[in-house]
């Protein structure tokens, strides 16, 4: 009874991100990286937590595993819980981002909320860059 009620439960938290339930007996580790990443992202949406912290969730999946992780975020924001991600991909932050903090030198020097653009996020990013670089060159 236990194994059926883990098995439905499996189903249906995988069925929630694109995962194939046929692939459930198979072991994480043979998986693409994408379908991994997708049963990462089952497990956290059948859990009550609060805030979520994913570090380049879409890194080296392809483009349709992508599109699954983009939209197991955004659900999982619609529950109403907070999702912090980071990406190297900047495009993908300002497409699938609420607000924007930008960080340089370890410290946030911007936060853009709708309508950023990648163009405003890397000016932002070399001139904070830059004033560090100045200011750690008159220091010295």
């Amino acid at each position: 009874m236990r194994s059926e009620r883990l098995t439905r439960w499996a189903k249906s938290a995988t069925d929630r991100v694109g995962f194939a339930s046929s692939r459930l007996s198979a072991e994480a580790g043979t998986l693409s990286g994408g379908n991994q990443q997708k049963l990462i992202l089952a497990r956290l949406l059948s859990r009550p937590i609060p805030c979520l912290l994913l570090d380049e969730p879409t890194r080296g999946i392809d483009i349709g595993a992508k599109a699954q992780v983009f939209e197991a975020m955004r659900q999982i924001a619609r529950d109403g819980r907070a999702v912090i991600w980071t990406s190297s991909e900047i495009e993908e932050v300002v497409h699938h981002s609420d607000r924007i903090l930008v960080l340089a030198g370890g410290r946030v020097v911007a936060e853009l909320t709708g309508g950023a653009t990648v163009h405003d996020v890397l000016d932002l990013s070399f001139a904070a860059a830059s004033a560090a670089e100045r200011r750690t060159a008159v220091a010295a």
